[in-house]
């Protein structure tokens, strides 16, 4: 293969050692840590909103409380591990509720020692989410890394039941399944 054929295999390697890269040096945040656990009273029933955007529809939960001004939210994998039918009947103003927060956005929740999130199901979501990127990235490294390192070994296409299989093909397959899974990411 020539060293101009070799640039999108250059640019998969690096997106992939990038990839590994911010893994490693971009902790896990276990949100417990770095949260503060509040009990407040409710100043109004939670409203359920949808935002539409070009391309997703976002849920959330907003939440306000007597004596602050802040608004929390409930969203992403924590408004779909929510207990949603519980939580709009149990839920009202003028309830107090202990809940764990983060930058506005809500953790867990809850109210008379009943949880109503599941805070280990959203963070197993969102591990699962970086576990399935990261072989998907580990893939393109392999796929990118092996006509680098073979210079004069690998073929540009390969006879499989009498189908011709360009390489190129399966670099490029690869390449949509992350962008496919990127744009769909959820937050």
């Amino acid at each position: 293969m020539k060293i101009e054929n070799k640039i999108p295999y250059w640019i998969g390697l690096i997106a992939s050692i990038s990839w590994f890269a911010y893994i490693i040096f971009t902790p896990f945040y276990d949100y417990r840590k770095y949260s503060k656990e509040k009990t407040s009273v409710l100043s109004e029933t939670p409203t359920f909103k949808t935002t539409r955007t070009a391309k997703t529809i976002n849920y959330s939960v907003v939440l306000n409380f007597v004596g602050d001004n802040s608004i929390y939210e409930i969203v992403g994998p924590e408004y779909e591990y929510l207990k949603k039918e519980k939580f709009k009947s149990e839920i009202l103003k003028g309830d107090t509720v202990t809940f764990i927060e983060y930058k506005n956005r809500l953790y867990s929740l809850s109210k008379n020692d009943e949880n109503f999130m599941s805070y280990s199901d959203s963070e197993r979501y969102k591990k699962n989410q970086v576990i399935f990127m990261s072989v998907i990235m580990f893939l393109l490294f392999v796929i990118c890394l092996i006509p680098i390192v073979f210079e004069n070994k690998v073929k540009e296409s390969y006879l499989v039941n009498n189908i011709s299989l360009k390489y190129n093909y399966i670099f490029y397959l690869l390449g949509v399944i992350v962008v496919i899974y990127v744009y769909f990411i959820r937050e």
